[in-house]
């Protein structure tokens, strides 16, 4: 059986520009590429719709690409003359029918059955379908397998891997001349490639800093859901990191951590909290952290309490040594000597 598939050697890491086709089009009467073999099944075919035939009749790929839309809106499958009248099954992703024209990329197979009727077959060409992923090629061209009752049937697949996140995938559909010109063409409905959630694949966390006095932003940790950590998101130089929260002080708050995928094959944010706890003084450490005085050198013997002043706590200024903040109103009335 015939199949069209997105082969991995051969190509230029699976693009190939639609004004280097025509260049070497323009330069060379042989074909430019070699059909190879491939795989896939389909169900229930819908036949695509007719439009007029162009006024040359004639089609060639176009060094001009078309208008880019920033949206995976669908196109609708599109003929060139009413020579041929192509029908595909409908797409399937995996063991999966796909719904709304839409998939996310996970490395599974996007499958489909071409078929072509011959209403007034051009004689001299060749039918041959590719992959495009919008105006580019990004598989060798396979021929159609004559049935010998006027039609011709491919079964197609293609891969679906980030390296067609946010793109729009179709089948291009073709009789070639001799020369490698297309008498006839026909584009499939597209299908659009939707980037994956990140959350579905990676998890952050965050451990909580005790204050120091100073900005103290926690390092996040990542892991995979399962399995390993893809290459475009194993470390931290692969996101955007941000925090929202006061870094600084002990507040009880959460801190929030995002990080963002910088590679457009991923959406979604991941996120987690850490706090900034207090830290723990010791008798040894009292010094190198705090600054204790006190407000009044002297104070007025009252002849009382068997002649012991007692300090009170308004009568000591307590002050961080790091952010020069005044802890005075924390100290404990009941903590303080006589």
């Amino acid at each position: 059986m015939t199949k069209l598939k997105n082969t991995k050697k051969g190509m230029a890491k699976k693009a190939l520009s639609i004004s280097l086709v025509a260049a070497m089009l323009a330069t060379s009467n042989v074909p430019v590429w070699a059909a190879e073999d491939l795989f896939s099944d389909g169900s229930t075919a819908v036949e695509a719709p007719v439009v007029e035939e162009s006024a040359a009749g004639v089609e060639t790929f176009s060094s001009e690409p078309a208008e880019e839309t920033s949206s995976p809106a669908v196109l609708a499958s599109t003929t060139s003359g009413n020579e041929y009248t192509a029908t595909v099954t409908a797409f399937k992703y995996g063991t999966d029918a796909v719904e709304n024209n839409s998939v996310v990329w996970d490395n599974k197979n996007l499958t489909t059955t071409l078929t072509v009727t011959a209403n007034a077959a051009i004689e001299g060409t060749t039918l041959k379908a590719v992959w495009k992923a919008g105006n580019d090629v990004i598989t060798e061209p396979a021929d159609l397998k004559a049935n010998g009752d006027g039609t011709y049937t491919l079964d197609c697949y293609h891969e679906v891997t980030k390296d067609d996140a946010n793109k729009s995938l179709s089948l291009y559909v073709y009789a070639e001349k001799a020369d490698g010109t297309h008498a006839w063409t026909y584009t499939s409905d597209s299908v659009s490639v939707q980037a994956k959630d990140v959350n579905d694949v990676v998890t952050a966390s965050a451990t909580d800093v005790s204050y120091d006095g100073e900005i103290n932003q926690a390092t996040p940790s990542i892991a995979a859901k399962s399995g390993s950590l893809p290459a475009e998101l194993d470390t931290l130089d692969d996101y955007t990191i941000g925090y929202t929260g006061d870094q600084v002080n002990v507040t009880g708050e959460d801190i929030v951590i995002t990080l963002k995928p910088k590679s457009t094959a991923y959406s979604g944010t991941l996120t987690t909290t850490y706090k900034i706890t207090a830290l723990d003084l010791t008798g040894a450490s009292f010094g190198t952290w705090l600054e204790a005085k006190f407000k009044n050198t002297t104070l007025k013997y009252n002849g009382s309490n068997n002649g012991l002043v007692k300090v009170k706590a308004s009568d000591i200024e307590l002050i961080d040594k790091k952010s020069k903040v005044d802890l005075s109103n924390y100290l404990a009335v009941d903590k303080i000597g006589t």
